[in-house]
């Protein structure tokens, strides 16, 4: 009876401990994909998460749409509030854009005080009218220095679109909607640029078997 005893013990310790490994390696995933300082996916999570998305995209026909957003002279906030206040922004950015984003959306955190969003079956006119209106819910929104004043701070965005068909690296998907974030800084900063009106022979990056 006391062998018996000690066996239901022991597997009830080995399901316990299996339980525990089975969390901590739940936990450890997520945090592996997840920003740790704005609780959005990270930059791997994002390439991920872009690449089962595109081949989805393909095969249904749908459109994709790529949104980059910088936040304006962040620097200047770190100079001025201190980077724990610089934190606390982009943390409260990435609340507001994860809320006026779709469930469908791909949200991640680029690196800094950049983020990127990857947009499925929509074309530029609604990714640029998804940027408006983030980029005015950032320029509403009030945030407080070390030295209890308020401030505020805007961004600039820039969008690109294509059919699934025509993308086949995200990288030059993303530097395309990099380039048009670099005008929409070069115009002013705190607006939204469109890669299509980039010309100059700039084009999305394409298939070379469909171009």
């Amino acid at each position: 009876a006391d062998s018996g005893l000690v066996a239901e013990r022991l597997a009830e310790s080995l399901a316990e401990r299996t339980r525990a490994l089975a969390e901590f390696n739940i936990a450890l995933s997520r945090l592996s994909r997840e920003d740790a300082l704005t609780g959005i996916a990270n930059r791997r999570a994002f390439e991920e998460e872009a690449a089962e998305a595109m081949m989805a995209a393909s095969r249904y026909g749908r459109r994709l749409s790529l949104i980059l957003l910088d936040l304006d002279h962040f620097k200047q906030v770190n100079d001025l509030h201190g980077h724990a206040v610089g934190d606390t922004v982009l943390t409260e950015v990435a609340v507001i854009a994860s809320k006026l984003f779709r469930a469908a959306d791909t949200l991640a955190r680029h690196g800094g005080e950049e983020f990127i969003a990857l947009l499925v079956n929509c074309g530029e006119a609604d990714a640029e009218a998804f940027s408006n209106r983030v980029r005015a819910a950032i320029e509403a929104a009030s945030f407080t220095g070390a030295d209890g004043a308020a401030f505020r701070v805007t961004a600039s965005f820039g969008v690109a679109a294509a059919t699934a068909a025509d993308v086949t690296d995200i990288n030059a998907f993303t530097r395309l909607a990099d380039q048009a974030l670099y005008r929409a800084k070069a115009e002013g900063r705190n607006r939204v640029f469109r890669a299509s009106m980039l010309g100059n022979g700039q084009d999305l990056p394409t298939n070379p078997a469909t171009a």
